[in-house]
This record gives C-alpha cells, structure tokens and sequence, in this order.
C-alpha cells in the first residue's frame, strides 16, 4: 500500500546502507529503506520529510519520494542539543509505537533553534526534561512544576515567532532556573543512564559540557 508519512531523521544509516531510522507522526520510530541516491541525500540527520512510501504487510517502509521539508544547518546555533535530542528519541522510542508528542517536541525544538532567546539555556534543559517525562520518567517534585507547565504549549505545532507564545515558555524556563540546576543535569543523567545501551550516546559529553 503506498501512503504519505511525515518524520524526522534520528538515525543515519551505516555508511553504504540503504536504512534509516525515522521518528514519524503517524507511526512512531520506524525503519524505511531508501534505495536511489537522490533519496538518502535528503534524509540526513535531523531532517523533516514527507515521504511516500510502499508500506507492505510485513510492517516495511519503502521509500518511493521524499521531500525536504526542515533541516537543522551548521548555521543553525546549538546544533548539539538539537542532536541530543534525537538521539534520546532514537533510543528510548520503541519501534512502531505512537508517539505523536515526541514528533511534536522535536518539531518545535528545531524551530527554537531559529530564534534568539537570552534564556535559550533554560529553555533547551526544559525540553529535555520534558522529553524524558514523555518516555516516563519522574522528575522530583521541585522541577515538575516547571516541567509540566510547558507541557501544554509543546502538544501543539506553536508558532513562536509570536511573543505571546515565547514569552510562554520563557516564564516555564525561568521557574526551573530558580531551582538548583546541577541538581537537575544529575537527574537528566541518570535518566539517560538507565538505557542498557547507554554506551551508544554519543552526545552527552558535548551537551552537558556546554549546558
């Protein structure tokens, strides 16, 4: 059956082979094979894509168009984060699972790259937080209420280039701040420490140097 789908790369093939791993609305984490040269050039890491694909009873998805609808850029500040992000969705996200608030999440992550905010450092350990909840893990107490307040504006595809909105998750980031932050880098780490195959991150030493 051939059907549109909508994600985001979070997983680059090996080098040479014709599999991705893509984060979609509709399906959750899936494999989808790309076979033509045109296609896996646009499916590089954090991209967003509108896919037609033969989908077949045995659950495979293969590619027949792509279009390239977002990408992150090297233009783009904070680039780590952003691949931090996907690679805690790659590896907490089970496969063929929904998982439209994940998607959602990233989306509106990759927006917030574009834009110059001066609490773009709580901000961005907010949507972390708030990603790990959405793979079920609790935050202490002291940092749930600023954790859960977000919840509501990232549910949605936001347009954050209105004030109203921002100034939204602004006053969400700036309640965590209050808190102790090296308190909280530990329980964002001891989340991601709990994946068994905590060996394969490979963006934690960048992220929480710089965070």
């Amino acid at each position: 059956m051939l059907e549109i789908i909508h994600g985001v790369v979070v997983k680059n093939p090996i080098i040479g082979s014709p599999q991705f791993c893509l984060l979609t609305e509709e399906y959750g984490k899936i494999p989808v094979i790309a076979f033509k040269h045109h296609q896996r050039t646009r499916m590089g890491l954090g991209n967003f894509v509108q896919s037609v694909v033969l989908h077949d009873q045995h659950n495979s998805f293969i590619v027949q168009s792509v279009e390239l609808l977002a990408q992150p850029t090297l233009n783009y500040k904070n680039l780590g984060w952003f691949h931090h992000l996907l690679e805690i969705s790659y590896f907490f996200c089970p496969m063929h699972q929904p998982a439209s608030e994940v998607y959602t999440t990233l989306q509106t992550s990759l927006k917030l790259l574009l834009i110059e905010i001066s609490e773009r450092e709580a901000i961005q350990l907010s949507l972390i937080g708030h990603l790990l909840i959405l793979f079920g893990f609790y935050p202490p107490p002291h940092f749930a209420e600023a954790l859960n307040s977000i919840k509501p504006l990232l549910a949605m595809t936001i347009d954050f280039q209105a004030p109203q909105n921002l100034q939204l998750l602004k006053q969400s980031a700036a309640m965590l701040q209050e808190q102790d932050l090296s308190q909280y880098h530990t329980w964002l780490l001891a989340c991601i420490n709990s994946h068994p195959r905590i060996s394969g991150f490979k963006t934690l030493p960048f992220v929480y140097k710089s965070i």
